[in-house]
């Protein structure tokens, strides 16, 4: 299944896949049950999705009485489940998913790193197959033992603008055809763009190990998010909720459903400033991580990485329109 285009078939093969085991009972999934909004500031900020699914219920109160000592589900729990292989990744469904069409990607062995080899079957599924990709580091929200990429479709009543629509990053290095680039509101991090998965993957890899924060990243087709993170892993007033790279681009997947009722535009944006790095001083130091990286890459296709720019200003905020789906 791995490849360099994009490929039509093998996409709708992983869909009627999906369909035929949530058919079956694997996949646990009612359409009735999902509950959305969207929260539009009409300000030329972005506008937040918010998901809630009841059924999910079960996997959250799974999850809160598994012990420390118990079996790895990715090593132990999708035997029979298996909708192929990307690579060195099994393809998996996620069996208890908050929208249709959610996919696990996710070595056999247990591994718990980011290695380079995972990391560029990753970015060329999302190539492939017009998914997003996405993995939490270790203590940036909802991060596993075992390493784990997700995958989802785009569903349709999400906001066409999202992050990546509305991201406003100015570029700091290129080197060997990749550029990075500097966004800091409403979050900081680095957007790079990059010609070939291997490329990204070795940069990435790269990146995650040498970097002090834990990473949040994010892959949509040639471009790469890393969103590094603070110690705040659940804002204040989110219970249990721990915030991963979903919320960090705007898309919240709700926990319960008074949350997904009662919150508002400004209390999700501050939460979301919450969990992001503000100092300054550390700031800079990952983007001379990821220069050096870059100049790195470069060095050995001839090329040298331009000199650091600061972000553009955010634009004030106004209050926000709910709209309901």
């Amino acid at each position: 299944m791995k490849g360099k285009g994009r490929d039509g078939g093998k996409v709708q093969e992983l869909l009627l896949g999906w369909e035929r085991l949530r058919e079956r009972g694997d996949v646990h999934y009612d359409d009735a049950l999902l509950r959305t909004r969207s929260l539009d500031p009409r300000d030329g900020r972005q506008a937040f999705f918010l998901v809630y699914n009841s059924g999910r219920r079960r996997y959250i109160e799974a999850v809160a009485k598994r012990k420390e000592t118990a079996t790895c589900p990715f090593c132990s729990a999708f035997e029979g489940l298996e909708l192929g292989a990307h690579g060195s990744l099994r393809v998996l469904p996620n069996t208890f998913p908050c929208l249709p069409y959610q996919f696990v990607l996710s070595p056999a062995e247990h591994v718990t790193t980011l290695e380079a080899m995972y990391l560029e079957d990753a970015v060329s599924f999302s190539g492939e197959t017009g998914m997003e990709v996405y993995c939490n580091g270790r203590g940036a929200g909802g991060a596993y033992a075992h390493l784990v990429f997700q995958a989802s479709a785009r569903h349709p009543r999400a906001p066409r603008q999202d992050f990546l629509a509305k991201l406003q990053a100015v570029p700091f290095a290129e080197g060997g055809g990749v550029t990075a680039a500097r966004f800091g509101s409403p979050v900081f991090g680095v957007k790079l763009t990059a010609p070939s998965a291997e490329q990204t993957a070795a940069l990435v890899s790269r990146i995650a190990k040498e970097s002090a924060w834990p990473v949040n990243l994010l892959f949509s087709h040639h471009d790469t998010l890393l969103i590094p993170r603070n110690e705040v892993e659940i804002p204040d007033g989110f219970g249990a909720w721990r915030f991963g790279v979903l919320e960090a681009v705007g898309k919240f997947i709700c926990q319960d459903e008074e949350t997904f009722e009662r919150a508002t535009y400004d209390v999700l944006h501050k939460a979301r400033q919450e969990i992001s790095h503000e100092d300054a001083a550390g700031q800079d130091g990952f983007i001379e991580l990821v220069a050096r990286a870059v100049s790195g890459l470069g060095a050995d296709r001839g090329s040298a990485p331009s000199a650091p720019s600061a972000p553009s200003a955010p634009s004030a905020p106004s209050a926000p329109k709910e709209v309901l789906s």
